[in-house]
């Protein structure tokens, strides 16, 4: 990995300061000031919320899971596996459209920004939802991809039924984040991450101080997913950030 990130940052590098760009920075330092480091932060600090929310939230599920055994935390992780490989699907779609919405607000085409977004939105909607519905419908398929033991196919199948029929809303705010980042307004976002982690940790906490059966946490991360969607899309509805 190391490595890898290596031959990147020199990829980078040589494209950058090789003139093969539109940019053409200077191989002179220049003067540093905190003025542009805040603008950065005042999208990148909040979206690194958003993103260690949703690490967070898995990381405390899987936590919660775990007390149920080592076939219910093999079960949820292979099913939230899928659940993970949602964000870079979610996000090859969301950042494209984030760079369309800075470029035309840039150039003072709104209407198109807007356009831009609901697009996205669907997009993303659509294939997130594609994939939550067909993994629902044949959960054995995916879990047994990493087991074939009884009991985990049986709780790995669980957390599909009752989480993948709502992967759409994970793909809606997902793509919601990256236009946030396009109009630099990022609040929205970030409650949606907060509230969803709270529901999916409070939740989980809930049924271990009931005792209940372990697969009533998959019944949190699924709320908190419709959360996470609905939370962070009244500011495209009203184009707060677009006007």
């Amino acid at each position: 990995m190391l490595v890898y990130y290596a031959f990147g940052t020199l990829a980078y590098a040589a494209y950058l300061w090789g003139r093969f760009g539109v940019l053409k920075p200077s191989f002179r330092l220049p003067k540093l000031s905190l003025g542009p480091a805040l603008a950065v932060l005042r999208v990148g600090g909040m979206s690194a919320v958003v993103s260690a929310s949703t690490n967070l939230t898995l990381a405390i599920v899987t936590v919660y899971v775990g007390m149920g055994g080592v076939e219910a935390l093999a079960g949820y992780g292979a099913g939230s596996r899928l659940e993970f490989l949602l964000v870079p699907l979610a996000y090859g779609v969301g950042g494209p459209v984030g760079i369309v919405i800075g470029a035309n607000l840039g150039a003072g085409q709104t209407e198109r920004a807007v356009k831009a977004s609901w697009i996205g939105v669907l997009m993303a909607c659509t294939l997130t939802e594609s994939i939550g519905l067909a993994a629902a419908a044949f959960p054995q398929q995916w879990i047994g991809i990493f087991s074939q033991d009884p009991s985990v196919l049986r709780l790995g199948a669980e957390y599909l039924h009752r989480v993948g029929p709502f992967f759409g809303f994970f793909g809606l705010g997902y793509v919601l984040y990256c236009v946030g980042q396009g109009t630099g307004r990022m609040g929205a976002s970030v409650l949606a991450g907060l509230v969803r982690a709270a529901i999916a940790v409070l939740g989980g906490l809930l049924v271990v101080w009931l005792k209940a059966d372990v697969t009533w946490n998959f019944v949190a991360v699924a709320l908190g997913m419709v959360a996470f969607g609905l939370f962070a899309l009244p500011p495209l509805i009203s184009r707060s950030g677009f006007e």
